[in-house]
């Protein structure tokens, strides 16, 4: 079975005649997004838009496939470049149309790392504790308040694509060679990584493996509109990376159960937000009380969730009912989770793990994004998931992978981004590039299951999905004949998109292909 041969396009449903990489890095506000640190929009130095949509098509036909192998309807798809560019920028869109009078302005302007030593080697910083931003940059002799006005910049600059910081940082960075960077780096707990050249574009984008033991019967027979229509994936993902893979996953059908911690994630609850009154973390939820959810499913896509938890659609008890208007959510973590139902447990106590275990017997997927130690601190790795639930796929998304040992440097898309070589950006193009390589593996993993009748174990990583952006990217040249993008709240309300942008309480971008039967 093979996919139409014309599913891939320049425009899609967008109105507007894009007929280049550069025509969709403008209209969808790639070049706006990705210039908020150039001081202007600008030209990314890849054909981004053009490698995610190849990867997106790819699976799509491993969707495709999987439906016919499960006796689906489903026959073929059709994609855009331009809905892989609106996928990429996802994110800013949401948050640039969230009514948040109540968020304070974000701060887009020039500057930020990486950073370069007195040998002129430039490098990359990462971390996410005040604390060791604190010690490296006191230790290297920054002022008290060069640092503290560089941190929030700092923490958010994945999230904004903006990250000015004082030019004493830079300077201060400048004065040291770099092994004494390292070294300050290593005692600090900062986390170093050189900017390389072109790095390796020869990496598995994943790898599968089957642990043994048959499932006890095959996958639910699929019979609606969409390939993974009667499939359930039960997810515990903290980064957009695993997050993003999991939204990719319910709109191609599948119910997606997020497994979160009392109270809910706390990227639920970050500026700007939509939705409310009612915030999630003012709901009355035990750790292993049902589910609730931000959003209706995609149209088409099964209710079906995993035993003790309420699926998309349904009223959990102590959540906010449908009439009510949706829980108060990030429009950020919106973007890459709407739709997913939410169950809770506390994964480090013995009932959350049961509480797991208990959610996986009703999954088809279990999908995580757990650090270094935790799967095997926890007691929850894929010879636990495959003893409660036979012919579960277990899929693990990380930073680096298993290349860097047991104990890798923080696997941020800027650290990895850096250490592969990807061309500069603010913007997470290895995370959400590495979310489409996540979903694809997971993917290769049904299809697997499908024909082995054995559960699979697969595994990707920022560090795979780089090398694969490096293998299948390359840079065009030529100037957009069409206007510059630079105010996504305007391209929102364009009637151009109107048929590749839906409104749920902010814009954010439809799924990235249609489905034929």
């Amino acid at each position: 079975m093979t996919a139409l041969l014309d599913a891939l396009s320049w425009a899609g449903p967008v109105d507007l005649p894009l007929e280049c990489e550069a025509d969709v890095q403008a209209a969808c506000g790639l070049m706006h997004v990705h210039g908020r640190a150039l001081g202007g929009p600008a030209r990314l130095g890849l054909d981004y838009a053009s490698a995610l949509a190849g990867e997106l098509a790819g699976l799509a036909r491993l969707a495709v496939e999987l439906s016919v192998a499960r006796g689906g309807p489903v026959r073929g798809f059709t994609t855009s470049v331009a809905q892989a560019g609106l996928l990429a920028v996802s994110q800013h869109l949401a948050a640039a149309t969230a009514s948040d009078g109540g968020a304070p302005p974000e701060v887009h302007a020039p500057g930020g790392p990486p950073f370069t030593s007195a040998e002129g080697v430039e490098f990359e910083l990462e971390a996410l504790d005040a604390g060791v931003w604190l010690r490296f940059w006191t230790s290297a002799g920054a002022s008290p308040s060069a640092v503290a006005s560089g941190w929030r910049s700092f923490l958010h600059r994945s999230a904004t694509a903006s990250c000015p910081l004082p030019a004493e940082l830079h300077a201060v960075a400048a004065g040291h060679p770099l092994p004494v960077l390292r070294a300050l780096a290593e005692d600090t707990g900062m986390t170093l990584v050189r900017v390389a050249g072109r790095g390796p574009a020869d990496l598995p984008a994943h790898r599968v493996a089957a642990p043994g033991g048959a499932a006890p019967g095959p996958l639910a027979p699929a019979s609606g509109g969409l390939p993974l229509d009667g499939l359930v994936v039960l997810e515990s993902c903290r980064r957009v990376q695993g997050s993003l893979a999991g939204g990719l996953l319910r709109m191609l059908g599948a119910s997606v159960v997020r497994l979160e911690p009392p109270g809910g994630d706390p990227l639920r609850f970050a500026p700007p937000v939509v939705g409310g009154p009612v915030a999630l973390s003012a709901v009355a939820l035990s750790p292993v009380s049902g589910a609730t959810v931000s959003a209706p499913p995609v149209s088409g896509a099964p209710v079906a969730a995993p035993p003790g938890s309420v699926p998309p659609g349904s009223v959990p008890p102590g959540s906010v009912p449908p009439g009510s208007g949706m829980p108060a959510v990030s429009a950020r973590f919106h973007a890459l989770n709407r739709g997913k139902g939410i169950a809770f447990a506390d994964l480090s106590t013995p009932d959350g793990r049961e509480r797991a275990l208990e959610l996986a017997r009703g999954a088809d997927v279990l999908l995580n994004d757990w650090g270094p130690g935790r799967r095997e601190r926890w007691r929850l790795g894929a010879r636990e998931f495959a003893a409660a639930r036979p012919g579960i796929v277990h899929a693990h998304v990380s930073g680096w992978g298993d290349e860097l040992g047991p104990t890798p440097p923080l696997g941020t898309g800027c650290a990895v981004r850096a250490h592969a070589g990807v061309p500069r950006s603010p913007m997470t193009l290895v995370d959400v590039f590495g979310g489409v390589v996540c979903a694809r593996a997971v993917l290769d993993g049904l299809l697997r299951r499908v024909r082995s009748g054995s559960g699979q174990v697969v595994a990707s990583s920022l560090r795979s999905a780089a090398s694969r952006l490096n293998a299948v990217s390359g840079l065009s040249g030529g100037a957009p004949s069409v206007p510059v993008c630079e105010d996504l709240a305007a391209l929102a309300r364009d009637p151009a998109f109107a048929r590749a942008v839906e409104f749920d309480g902010c814009a954010l971008p439809g799924p990235p292909w249609e489905f034929l039967t």
